[in-house]
């Protein structure tokens, strides 16, 4: 199934799918979307190169943005971990420019 990615999570927008909260990576706070536009989990790159995470390389893949825009998703952070509300969540995350927010998590 090709990746969609809803144009709010680009944005960094909160709006009637959407929802707008704060997580950590560690001792890091980041902002996080919970987007039920998106159908998978999104990490932005810079931040995951920064923090040095480990990036898994994959076969290229489109990711479709809301408006028929696409991005190329070149890596996967595996069993990535973020913390919400004293919570700790666990999956796997493709990486994208987001821009707009560090983390979009599908809901």
């Amino acid at each position: 199934m090709t990746p969609h990615l809803s144009i709010n999570a680009m944005n960094g927008c909160s709006g009637f799918n959407t929802m707008r909260v704060s997580g950590h990576l560690g001792k890091k706070t980041i902002h996080i979307l919970l987007d039920s536009g998106s159908i998978h989990n999104f990490l932005d790159e810079q931040l995951a190169r920064r923090l040095g995470y480990r990036l898994e390389s994959i076969a290229k893949q489109s990711v479709v943005i809301a408006g028929g825009r696409t991005m190329i998703c070149q890596y996967v952070c595996r069993r990535f971990t973020c913390t919400m509300q004293g919570t700790e969540f666990v999956s796997d995350a493709l990486l994208l420019p987001l821009g707009g927010c560090d983390l979009v998590l599908r809901v």
